[in-house]
């Protein structure tokens, strides 16, 4: 990653290394000036503040070079720190890279989902179950699967027989005397 890019990447509106420059290039110009109207106003009034304007003048010279030295290792700083940034910025890329290795990826479970639709669907459903359809049920059993009248609870107990009644008065099953 270029330093070109680092830039990029910050906001716009932080001051450049060459907006500070003409900044301090301004404030030299404004103490220049203020510079000149002192020396001229120390002219004309010479006797009365001499000692006051050379301790101005002093204070001015150390207020300039101290600003130029600043100018001087502006370019330096920020190339510095842009290096420092730089640094932290391909350390974060390489973690986000490291920690993107550890996420498993999922596996193709289409295979799965399809065999549970097709066991989904072999699933019968329950209808709804009535006392008219147990009996078509029952009723279409054969021979010995037919139930017995004892599987029945509370069904009264009968036996007929087809043989003639032992009493001719009683009759026989159609109730013929």
């Amino acid at each position: 990653m270029s330093n070109q890019d680092v830039k990029l990447s910050f906001d716009k509106s932080v001051a450049t290394e060459e907006d500070v420059i003409k900044l301090f290039q301004k404030a030299l110009e404004a103490m220049d000036a203020v510079k000149g109207q002192l020396e001229t106003k120390i002219a004309n009034n010479h006797g009365i503040v001499s000692e006051t304007n050379q301790c101005l003048l002093d204070n001015l010279k150390t207020l300039k070079t101290r600003v130029d030295v600043i100018t001087r290792q502006i370019p330096q700083t920020s190339e510095k720190l842009t290096g420092d940034m730089d640094k932290v910025v391909i350390q974060i890329y390489k973690e986000v890279k490291r920690i993107e290795q550890l996420i498993p990826t999922l596996p193709d479970l289409t295979p799965l989902e399809e065999k549970i639709s097709m066991v989904e669907g072999k699933i019968p459903t329950l209808e709804k179950i009535t006392a008219s359809k147990i009996r078509d049920k029952l009723e279409t059993l054969e021979d010995d699967n037919r139930t017995d009248v004892s599987a029945i609870r509370g069904a009264p107990r009968m036996t007929v027989s087809l043989t003639a009644p032992e009493n001719p008065e009683v009759g026989d099953l159609w109730g013929n005397l």
